[in-house]
C-alpha cells in the first residue's frame, strides 16, 4: 500500500512539472492571427514546447511574401513584444522570420526574466523592452 502511495505522489509531482500553460497556447494563436492579417505575410505558425527537461519555449515563425523582406526586422518586434505584455511561465520565445524562398531573414529570441541570472545576464534588453512596453507582468 506503501508503495501505491508514493507511486501516486510521484505521479502527481511529475504531472505539476510538466503542465501546458493555456495561456501560451491563446498567445501564440492571437500572434499568429494578428500576423496574418498583415498584407506582407503570407503564412504564420507556432510551436510550444513544454516539459520537465526543457521548460516552456514558444516559436513563432512566419513567411512574408516576395519583395517583402523590409517588413521581416518589424514583424519579429511585434513577436517579442507580444510576448514580453503577456503573462505566461514561458523560459524563452523565438521569432523566426523567413522570405518567400524559406531563407531566415530576421530572427530574434528573448529569454524572459525567471531568475535574477537571466535578469543579470539580460538586464540591457530587459531595460530597452520596459522603456518601449512598459514593465512584465507577472506570470
Amino acid at each position: 500500500m506503501r508503495k501505491l502511495f508514493a507511486a501516486a505522489a510521484l505521479v502527481l509531482a511529475l504531472a505539476g512539472c510538466t503542465t501546458h500553460d493555456n495561456r501560451v497556447d491563446a498567445l501564440g494563436d492571437k500572434i499568429v492571427t494578428e500576423l496574418e492579417k498583415r498584407p506582407e505575410v503570407s503564412d504564420a505558425s507556432y510551436v510550444y514546447k513544454s516539459g520537465l527537461d526543457q521548460g516552456e519555449h514558444l516559436i513563432v515563425k512566419a513567411t512574408v511574401k516576395q519583395g517583402e523582406d523590409s517588413a521581416a526586422k518589424d514583424l519579429a518586434e511585434f513577436v517579442i513584444k507580444e510576448t514580453w505584455l503577456a503573462p505566461s511561465a514561458l523560459h524563452d520565445v523565438k521569432a523566426e522570420i523567413m522570405n518567400s524562398a524559406g531563407t531566415s531573414i530576421a530572427t530574434d529570441k528573448l529569454p524572459l526574466p525567471f531568475s535574477p541570472a537571466a535578469k543579470a545576464a539580460n538586464k540591457d534588453r530587459y531595460a530597452e523592452l520596459e522603456s518601449k512596453y512598459g514593465p512584465r507582468p507577472e506570470k
